[in-house]
C-alpha cells in the first residue's frame, strides 16, 4: 500500500485539500497525538533515543499492523520529529564507519559478561589515575589526594564521590549493568561492583556466570583478579576471567557500544548536570528504558514472500515461495532464564547470527607459537604509528626489514 508524502499528515503549518486527499484530516488529527506519544517518551520518560529506537518503543507500546494511519508513529515521522529536537540535534551521535569484524556469538545468558570502567565525570586535574595502580609514584599519590580534596571544594559532599561507574552487558541478551563507584576507581571498588552484577545475573538467568572479559586496566587486577580466582576455584567450570586482545580495542566491542549509548542517554537527559553528582538520580531509569528498548541485533529480520507465479486477480491469484515473516521486536529484558521461552535462546542466538558478518574464519586468535608479530603503538602528539613494542620479562625482540617485531612462545599464549 502506498503512502501520503509524509509532509501531508505531520506539517501543522499547510492546509490540507480534504477533496484531493479524503484521509487528510484523519492523518492531521493522529499528527497530534504522534507529537503527544513521543514528547512523553523522548522528554517525560527521559528515554533520549535515537530514531529507530523510538519507533521500535512505540510500535512495542502502541501495536497496530492495520491501515494508515496507525497507533504508532511511522519512522519517517519519528526521524523527522526527532531531527527538529534542539537536544537530539547536539547530543545526535557521529556516523561511524561499517562495522569490519565477526560479531561475538553465544548461545546461553551469563556464558559472557563483558566488563569495563566508565567516566561520568573526571577529576577536576586533567589527569586520570588509578588509586591502586602498581606504578603509581609518590607524587601522583599526593596528587590523587589533592584532587580529591579539589572535588570536595568545588562540589561540595555527599553524592560528589560517585564519578564514574563498572558497566557490564550480557553478550547474548545484550542485558546491561551499571553499579556506581564511590571515589576513585581501584580493585578494591571494582571487585565490590563485580559481586554485585554476578549476583544479579544469576539471580536474573538462574545459572552461574562462565566467563567475565575485560581491558587490562589496573580496576581489574588485585583485588578483582584474586576474587574471580577464588570464585573459580570454587566452581571450576565457571567464573574464568579472560582480557580482550591487547590493542584492539573492538574486542570489547560490545561493552563498549553499550558506555557510548549509555552515556549519550545520561548526556541526553542531564544536559550540563553530567558533571555532577545528579547522574546518580537517573541512571537507573535511563539503564531501564536501554534495557526495555527493543534491540536491532536480537530482533528477527523481516523476511517478504516472493510472488512465484499467478496474475494477481481474484480468479488467479499470486503464488509465494515461502509465507511472510513480519520482524519480531526483542529487547534485552524479554530474554528469560528458561531456554524455550518467548524468546527462546537458540531464537536470539540465531538473530543474532542472521545479523553478523559472514565469514568462513572465527574471530579466533590468529597467530601460533613461533610466529613474528608487527606491533603499532600511536604516540601522544604524532599521527603516525610508530613500531615499537615495550620489552618484558617473555618477549624477545627481532629486527626484520627495518621493522621491529616479537616473537610469540608457548608460555607467552
Amino acid at each position: 500500500m502506498s503512502h501520503q508524502p509524509i509532509i501531508e499528515f505531520y506539517d501543522d503549518g499547510a492546509p490540507i485539500d480534504q477533496a484531493a486527499n479524503p484521509r487528510g484530516q484523519a492523518y492531521k488529527t493522529r499528527s497530534t497525538e504522534y507529537k503527544r506519544m513521543l514528547r512523553k517518551e523522548y522528554y517525560d520518560e527521559d528515554n533520549a533515543r535515537g530514531a529507530q529506537s523510538l519507533y521500535y518503543i512505540l510500535k512495542v507500546k502502541h501495536p497496530d499492523d492495520g491501515a494508515h494511519p496507525r497507533a504508532h508513529p511511522p519512522k519517517r515521522y519519528v526521524a523527522e520529529w526527532l531531527s527538529r529536537q534542539g537536544k537530539a540535534q547536539v547530543y545526535k551521535k557521529k556516523k561511524g564507519k561499517a562495522k569490519s569484524i565477526q560479531s561475538i556469538i553465544v548461545g546461553k545468558p551469563n556464558e559472557l559478561i563483558q566488563v569495563d570502567y566508565v567516566y561520568f565525570f573526571r577529576n577536576i586535574a586533567a589527569s586520570v589515575i588509578v588509586a591502586d595502580d602498581e606504578d603509581l609514584s609518590d607524587a601522583q599519590k599526593k596528587e590523587l589526594k589533592e584532587q580529591d580534596k579539589d572535588f570536595a571544594k568545588f562540589f561540595g559532599k555527599g553524592k560528589v564521590q560517585y564519578r564514574g561507574a563498572i558497566t557490564a552487558i550480557d553478550c547474548l541478551t545484550r542485558y546491561a549493568y551499571v553499579v556506581p563507584i564511590a571515589g576513585p576507581v581501584n580493585s578494591a571498588s571494582a571487585k565490590v561492583a563485580m559481586e554485585r552484577i554476578i549476583k544479579d545475573a544469576e539471580k536474573r538467568y538462574d545459572r552461574r556466570v562462565e566467563r567475565i572479559q575485560t581491558d587490562k586496566g589496573s580496576e581489574f587486577m588485585l583485588d578483582f583478579r584474586k576474587y574471580l580466582k577464588q570464585k573459580r576455584a570454587q566452581h571450576p567450570e565457571h567464573y574464568a576471567h579472560v582480557f580482550g586482545f591487547e590493542g584492539r580495542s573492538h574486542s570489547q566491542a560490545i561493552v563498549e557500544r553499550f558506555n557510548g549509548t549509555f552515556r549519550r542517554m545520561m548526556t541526553a537527559v542531564l544536559g550540563k548536570a553530567l558533571i555532577t553528582p545528579e547522574w546518580l538520580d537517573k541512571y537507573k531509569k535511563v539503564l531501564k528504558n536501554y534495557n526495555d528498548t527493543p534491540h536491532t541485533t536480537l530482533s528477527s529480520q523481516y523476511r517478504s514472500r516472493q510472488i512465484t507465479g499467478g496474475a494477481g486477480t481474484q480468479a488467479d491469484p499470486y503464488t509465494f515461495d515461502k509465507d511472510e515473516q513480519p520482524k519480531k521486536l526483542i529487547a534485552p529484558s524479554d530474554v528469560g532464564a528458561d531456554p524455550d521461552g518467548d524468546p527462546s535462546w537458540k531464537e536470539v542466538r540465531q538473530n543474532i547470527v542472521d545479523h553478523s558478518i559472514k565469514s568462513d574464519t572465527a574471530q579466533d586468535p590468529v597467530y601460533g607459537v613461533g610466529d613474528y608479530v608487527r606491533i603499532r603503538i600511536f604516540k601522544p602528539g604524532k599521527d603516525t604509528p610508530s613500531f615499537t613494542f615495550k620489552k618484558g620479562p617473555l618477549w624477545e625482540m627481532r629486527k626484520a626489514d627495518g621493522c621491529e617485531f616479537t616473537y610469540i612462545r608457548e608460555r607467552d599464549r
